[in-house]
């Protein structure tokens, strides 16, 4: 009898705590970031993310990476290249209208209609902020006439910038396994956005609202990055998620003079990598100016600097570490009896000890279907000041180059400086030894 009345006692209490909660373990916390200090001992930063990368944004020198060649899934951050090609095939104000499939995109979105029209500024922030898919895929129809049109002139493009991992087949980074890029590959697309003005005011807003019309509509957007605000160093640019890609990141850390472009792909957590990244940048690397004028350089067999008629993206300062030295800069020419349009006429190269380069392309700045600039004609116009007529003939030249760089029809007849010249990217990086 005692023994069933345990055995009672036991189901009684069995059952009141059947529906008991049970207290869930914490979620373990990270520790806390290094400081300064911390960050200046240790010889490299150490991230989760399986891609990782810091760049130069000034100079496009890769200060430090990890697989930053490995293919991946890029998810969201393919969006870089697609506001790219808008703003240099667009102008803000330009009306970019839903194709009739729109509603045929999934995921992220601001619920397109079809018909309905939004200027490029608007779709800018829509895919830069809320990371909206069907917006990257009216800006791809309007801009190349179908998805696939538009995946041409991305992969195009990102050769164009020295990408060599990158074949991209949607707008937007919706998974597809032909789909990739690399974090080196995401740096050098970023370095060239961030050379126009409205990518660098979008990425940094915290939220925007579009101008649509009446009736319901999805106008508020608020940016997916959520280090803004928060960490003062981070300027933005783009997060990316997709379940084969992982959590991305793409971003710009600003210190001090100091713009730093940061790589994290397929990581378990973003933010922590790439304030990581970020930190250990800034704790051990400092701007060191360029000494000297790139546009007075001379051309062997000229007496005059061809400032006026050369287009180059050179830094005005390179990141080194503090006892790092530049060993040389120097400029080589193979300038041509003639040259027209973004034709090459030589190289500046920057060392550092222990043999790694940089390296930055000097091309012409006439643009256009004008007259190429003779070269003996202008040396002649330089050594002979005798005359109205040398002196014309300099000033034409000049004033040919300058004009192209100012005015270049390019797609939607929107007016394109010579930045907009589609040439290999500033900065590309010879290795050590």
């Amino acid at each position: 009898m005692k023994s069933m009345r345990v055995g009672w006692t036991l189901c009684w209490v069995a059952a009141a705590t059947s529906g008991v909660a049970r207290p869930v373990a914490p979620k373990p916390q990270n520790p806390p970031l290094p400081t300064e200090a911390e960050f200046r001992k240790m010889p490299e930063p150490r991230v989760q993310g399986q891609s990782a990368l810091i760049m130069d944004a000034a100079s496009g020198r890769i200060l430090w990476e990890q697989a930053g060649q490995e293919p991946r899934f890029p998810a969201s951050t393919t969006k870089i290249l697609t506001a790219l090609l808008l703003i240099e095939n667009t102008d803000p104000g330009d009306i970019i209208t839903a194709p009739p499939e729109i509603n045929t995109i999934g995921e992220s979105s601001i619920h397109l209609k079809p018909g309905e029209r939004l200027t490029a500024a608007d779709l800018l922030k829509a895919i830069m902020l809320r990371s909206a898919n069907d917006a990257c895929y009216a800006i791809a129809v309007h801009v190349a006439g179908s998805q696939a049109a538009f995946a041409e002139l991305m992969n195009r493009r990102a050769r164009e910038l020295g990408c060599s991992a990158t074949h991209f087949v949607t707008p937007n980074g919706l998974h597809d396994p032909d789909h990739v890029s690399s974090a080196r590959d995401l740096a050098l697309m970023t370095q060239e956005a961030l050379e126009h003005e409205e990518f660098r005011e979008v990425v940094r807003m915290t939220s925007a609202t579009l101008q649509r019309g009446p009736g319901p509509a999805d106008a508020f957007l608020r940016n997916r990055n959520s280090l803004l605000g928060k960490d003062p160093t981070n300027q933005g640019v783009k997060t990316g998620y997709t379940v084969p890609a992982g959590r991305c990141f793409v971003g710009l850390s600003v210190s001090e003079g100091r713009e730093v472009i940061t790589v994290i792909l397929k990581s378990p957590d973003w933010k922590r990598d790439t304030q990581i990244l970020a930190g250990w940048t800034h704790a051990h690397y400092v701007a060191q100016p360029l000494i000297g004028d790139w546009a007075e350089a001379k051309v062997p067999g000229l007496r005059w600097p061809l400032g006026g008629l050369l287009d180059a993206d050179l830094p005005s300062s390179v990141l080194v570490r503090p006892g790092e030295s530049i060993e040389s800069v120097r400029t080589t020419w193979s300038v041509p009896e003639t040259f027209g349009p973004a034709d090459r006429l030589g190289e500046l190269v920057i060392g550092f000890a222990g043999g790694e380069n940089l390296r930055y392309e000097i091309r012409s700045k006439v643009a256009g279907a004008r007259p190429v600039v003779n070269l003996p004609e202008v040396k002649a116009a330089r050594l002979g000041w005798l005359g109205y007529g040398g002196i014309g003939v300099l000033l034409v030249a000049t004033f040919v180059g300058l004009f192209g760089s100012i005015r270049r029809s390019g797609p939607h007849g929107r007016s394109r400086t010579s930045a907009q010249v589609h040439r290999p990217r500033r900065g590309h990086q010879s290795p050590k030894g």
